[in-house]
């Protein structure tokens, strides 16, 4: 059985990084990965999924299996990322 990477990330816009931790800004932080996911989509530069765990916010979750993806591959991931969801 091959191994695998299991990546689960939160990517907070700018406008969310002096954000005081709180219901806020996790109601505001679940809107962000469905948001990029779409962009990530109409653009057709890769594939992510989101999801939520319990009453978390909505994250990315990546898994990467292939010993092929390298470092620049996972800084293309989020670059992208970065590039597609500045603006929330």
């Amino acid at each position: 059985m091959p191994e695998y990477t299991n990546v689960c990330f939160w990517y907070i816009p700018p406008s969310l990084r002096k954000l005081p931790v709180s219901p806020e800004l996790w109601r505001k932080l679940h809107n962000v990965a469905p948001v990029v996911k779409e962009r990530v989509m109409k653009k057709c530069s890769m594939m992510i999924s989101h999801q939520t765990h319990c009453d978390k916010a909505n994250f990315f979750r990546m898994v990467v299996i292939s010993p092929q993806v390298s470092r620049e591959d996972m800084d293309f991931v989020l670059d992208e990322i970065h590039s597609l969801g500045k603006d929330l």
